[in-house]
């Protein structure tokens, strides 16, 4: 029983031998056909420099490939020991071991198609940038050539331009020296025609000169006698309102006297003179609306008797209506608010 499983297990290494050696010999032809697409490209170059580094890059690449194959075939084959401890396994456990070894293989498998896809994408992408620069180029050599050809347009038109404003130029010159020639010529008739008018102006402004010297004496007459005419108005003006003033005084002093009069005679005939009051004399403030109403009676100055100036004072207050002058400014100079002496003699 030992010796029928010593020799499975020999059977199984060497089969896993055989394997090895045939994912080895995969592993090269795959090696090959990557190293084949790269020089596919490398011949594509068209920059010798670069052709030539790719080369030796290559021969590199296929050396490591060479050595890596070599080793991978001179793989010994390890005999199992004599003496091995070996146990039955069932038909479920070889299943799984046979699932086990198959995942692996699948696993590495799915990484190389992997490897595959990515190599050959980045193959890919390395061809469009070639050709996305190629395109790039072109589009700058025309956008280039296209400049060129804008940039030699505007000089040529700027040159014309140029032309033109040169010739504008020469002919406006030529158009102004004739104007600057007209103009002086013009200026020369008109200095002409103003000198003949200045002398002619200079005669006009002397007769002119002697006419305003004859009216000025004439006016200066003419003011010397308004002066009189109006100084002898002025002083009868005066003379007229000075005989007014004199008669509305006079009259204003005669209302004065005649309405104050009036006032002292109602107060006196209102007011009980206390005894003994001879000698004694009050001052009193009295205050008036322009109707002759009383609005207010104050002693100004004192007699030192206050029965005495009491008396006065009530003798004033009891009079509710005072005479006053129909004329306002009469009334507001001298009734508005007065002072009146009062003694026992008045």
């Amino acid at each position: 029983m030992k010796k029928n499983t010593a020799k499975d297990s020999q059977a199984r290494a060497l089969k896993k031998q055989g394997a090895s050696g045939k994912s080895s010999d995969k592993r090269a032809t795959e090696n090959f056909k990557l190293l084949k697409v790269l020089l596919g490209e490398a011949i594509e170059v068209k920059n010798r420099k670069f052709l030539i580094a790719s080369v030796a890059v290559h021969i590199l690449v296929i050396a490591a490939f060479f050595f890596n194959w070599q080793s991978s075939n001179e793989q010994t084959v390890k005999l199992p020991p004599k003496s091995i401890q070996a146990r039955v396994i069932s038909e479920n456990e070889l299943q799984q071991l046979r699932d086990r070894e198959r995942a692996k293989v699948q696993e590495k498998q799915k990484a190389l198609d992997k490897k595959k896809a990515l190599d050959k994408k980045k193959a890919l992408e390395k061809k469009k940038a070639l050709e996305k620069k190629k395109a790039l180029e072109k589009k700058k050599a025309l956008e280039k050539k296209k400049a060129l050809e804008k940039k030699k347009a505007l000089e040529k038109k700027k040159a014309l331009e140029k032309k033109k404003a040169l010739e504008k130029k020469k002919a406006l010159e030529k158009k102004k020296a004739l104007e600057k020639k007209k103009a002086l010529e013009k200026k020369k008739a008109l200095e002409k025609k103003k000198a003949l008018e200045l002398e002619e102006a200079l005669k006009i402004k002397e007769r002119e000169l002697a006419r305003q010297a004859q009216e000025k004496v004439l006016l200066e007459k003419m003011r010397k006698l308004e002066e009189d005419r109006l100084l002898e108005a002025k002083a009868a003006e005066e003379k007229a309102r000075q005989a007014e003033l004199e008669a509305t005084h006079a009259f204003e002093v005669s209302e004065v006297e005649r309405f104050m009069a009036a006032i002292k005679r109602k107060v006196q005939t209102r007011w009980r003179i206390p005894p003994k009051s001879t000698g004694l004399s009050v001052t009193l403030t009295i205050e008036l609306l322009p109707s002759g109403e009383l609005k207010a009676v104050g002693i100004k100055s004192t007699s030192g008797n206050p029965v005495y100036d009491r008396s006065a004072e009530h003798a004033a207050s009891s009079i509710s209506t005072y005479p006053v002058p129909d004329d306002v400014n009469i009334f507001d100079r001298h009734f508005r608010k007065f002072s009146m002496r009062f003694s026992p003699v008045d």
